[in-house]
């Protein structure tokens, strides 16, 4: 799966939001989302941050301290410039 399609999952699960950041490991794409409508990201504190798992495409919700968390933000995480897609 590449970013792209992975960008498309996660946008479904969030209509109303876009991908304002991004990350990778050999796992996941990960994604921080935030209001399409807002000027300054992110704009609010508590705004979904969630991983797509490169294998399946499935989503998972990054909390901080659970599970999901802690299998998908792996230290070889590296960040992906948006700007260069």
């Amino acid at each position: 799966m590449d970013i792209h399609e992975a960008i498309k999952l996660a946008e479904q699960v969030y209509p109303n939001m876009g991908v304002f950041g991004a990350a990778q490991n050999d796992v996941a794409w990960i994604f921080g989302l935030d209001f399409k409508t807002a000027e300054n990201h992110p704009s609010e504190v508590g705004l979904p941050q969630i991983a797509v798992d490169k294998q399946d495409g499935s989503i998972h919700q990054l909390t901080p301290g659970t599970d999901a968390f802690w299998h998908y933000m792996t230290p070889d995480t590296e960040e992906v410039p948006l700007s260069s897609l």
